[in-house]
């Protein structure tokens, strides 16, 4: 096993696509993620090109080759003041400390660079490894989403009465003019579908 003073974390480059692709179609790795296995390397390229000034994506390197990447996405307009994150490392690098490492950068970035109020993610509540890490750097499970419906505090209780099941509460989720909301997160599955109010 190689020390943790060997890792590198850059950020990524479009040169990164096709370890990136690799990493992401493996086992281990893709059941975590809503990648999908036809996944083509092309459109890997693609979306790498495609980041703008709010994504920000780093790379962990070791022995010259991407092990692993983080992503960390600046909210615009009454989001702006948070980001949303994902990580995945591949699956012979899991276990080493290459996720802890990237998700540090990318909230010391999202601290001391952006001055984000708030960073989120999903998870998988399958994959307890990646809860255990985030548990483990400060993040807080604030609901359950199975298939979801956002409402405002009004539309709360015809949710309720329509069958929707509340989910969670995602903590100064927007903002507006310097005051921050929660989001209320609302899911109805269709076994659960009976009727209208």
């Amino acid at each position: 096993m190689s020390s943790p003073d060997d890792l590198i974390i850059r950020p990524v480059l479009l040169q990164d696509a096709e370890a990136l692709w690799t990493i992401a179609r493996q086992e281990g790795v893709i059941e975590t993620t809503m990648a999908l296995p036809s996944l083509r390397l092309e459109q890997r390229m693609k979306s790498l090109s495609k980041l703008g000034e709010n994504d920000h994506y780093m790379v962990a390197e070791r022995a010259s080759q991407v092990v692993g990447v983080a992503g960390l996405t600046v909210g615009t307009g009454r989001l702006r003041h948070s980001g949303s994150l994902f990580v995945y490392v591949a699956r012979q690098h899991q276990g080493q400390g290459i996720g802890t490492r990237l998700v540090q950068t990318l909230l010391d970035l999202a601290d001391q660079w952006l001055l984000l109020r708030r960073v989120e993610l999903t998870v998988l509540t399958e994959n307890e490894g990646a809860k255990r890490l985030y548990e483990r750097l400060g993040f807080v499970v604030e609901g359950c989403r199975k298939m979801i419906d956002i409402a405002n505090e009004r539309s709360k209780g015809l949710l309720l009465k329509l069958g929707f099941t509340y989910e969670g509460n995602l903590r100064q989720r927007y903002s507006f003019r310097d005051r921050f909301f929660d989001e209320h997160h609302f899911g109805l599955l269709k076994p659960e579908w009976h009727g209208s109010a």
